[in-house]
């Protein structure tokens, strides 16, 4: 069954809140109309610490300009509706030019608020309505400071699912070693298409929570949040391999006379993803991850490849170099991979040979 949280996390909590409080403080300086400070704490929570304050900086230029112009038509032009119509043109026409598209809600409900203020204690109406902005916009950043948005739960739960149906691809597109007929070709390329969705989607959250870090250099930091960039980098390069391992298996040849190598390079596949499956759990979840797997893998390796080259050397024609493109590729997977938990030791403070250290950044 399908598990639904109906939206119910920290941002919906800290909106409601946010909320409450602008009413609050509104009431407390008995202001007038309070909703305008309770809608602008509503574009202040953002998903993200920076993208709040990218928010505050554009709302702040974007209200004055509106402030202004709400100001004229109130004063000048009573509250007209034309011309608050023609003002509401201008703001946006300004936003779209400094790229201030995302305050354009707010500064058109500031226009028509401000606009239509009337003329008796118009100063005090004006500084009311100003200041429930400023409220709104402080309420709403002063949330997102004092109660960061947390994005790395959410990201480690899509790692996991992204990688559980690169895993499944995977193994769809092994079987095709042992099927009579090859997988769909558009059936593979939608489900490409879709990790790479997956994979984009991924970034998004890593990028909230880098976004989420105030004066976080991904340039320098050698943290949790640089292993989970290069675990998404992994996955993304390792899923263009499958693309050559699954176009290998198709182009490779189905002769009697190689039905053994064709079983050879299928079992070495399973080795590459059961390894792929271990070392994600000792990724993401922390389970004992020992050396010993890569160095029976390392013999495994040197074995299909002596055997492989006996294949290529009897071989009347180069078909059978499929066969050798597809370890190649999978074994390349499987280095992409395990040089992740090379990485995850040299970030907890393990010692890693500097022969290591150097193939871990080229590799990544």
């Amino acid at each position: 069954m399908q598990h639904h949280n109906w939206g119910l996390g920290m941002r919906t909590m800290k909106t409601a809140l946010a909320i409450w409080l602008a009413f609050w403080v509104c009431d407390l300086l008995q202001f007038q109309n309070s909703a305008l400070a309770a809608i602008t704490t509503i574009v202040a929570v953002q998903p993200s610490l920076k993208g709040s304050m990218t928010t505050i900086k554009n709302q702040l230029i974007a209200t004055s300009f509106g402030c202004c112009l709400a100001i004229i038509v109130a004063y000048y032009f009573h509250g007209s509706y034309t011309a608050i119509a023609v003002s509401a043109v201008l703001a946006i026409m300004l936003c779209v030019q400094l790229n201030l598209k995302e305050s354009i809600v707010l500064l058109l409900v500031t226009i028509i608020l401000i606009g239509q203020t009337p003329l008796e204690n118009f100063t005090t109406a004006i500084v009311q309505r100003v200041s429930m902005i400023l409220i709104g916009l402080l309420i709403g950043f002063g949330l997102n400071f004092f109660v960061r948005p947390q994005h790395r739960h959410r990201l480690l739960e899509h790692i996991d699912a992204l990688r559980g149906d690169f895993e499944q691809l995977y193994r769809d597109c092994a079987e095709d070693l042992r099927r009579t007929e090859h997988l769909d070709k558009k059936v593979v390329q939608e489900q490409v298409m879709a990790l790479r969705d997956q994979i984009q989607e991924v970034r998004n959250i890593y990028k909230l929570s880098v976004d989420s870090r105030l004066g976080y250099d991904e340039t320098q930091a050698r943290d949790e949040l640089y292993l989970a960039r290069r675990t998404i980098n992994a996955l993304a390069s390792n899923l263009e391999r499958l693309v050559e391992i699954h176009r290998s298996i198709v182009l490779s040849p189905r002769l009697e006379n190689c039905d053994v190598v064709r079983e050879l390079v299928y079992q070495y596949l399973m080795e590459v993803l059961y390894n792929h499956q271990r070392i994600y759990e000792d990724l993401l979840f922390d389970k004992p991850l020992t050396e010993e797997m890569m160095h029976a893998f390392d013999c495994r390796a040197i074995q299909v490849e002596q055997e492989m080259l006996q294949v290529l050397k009897a071989a009347d024609d180069l078909l059978p170099l499929h066969y050798w493109n597809i370890t190649v590729e999978a074994e390349r997977i499987m280095y992409k991979t395990w040089n992740l938990s090379r990485l995850k030791r040299q970030i907890h403070g393990e010692m890693v040979d500097a022969e290591e250290v150097e193939e871990l950044y080229r590799l990544q």
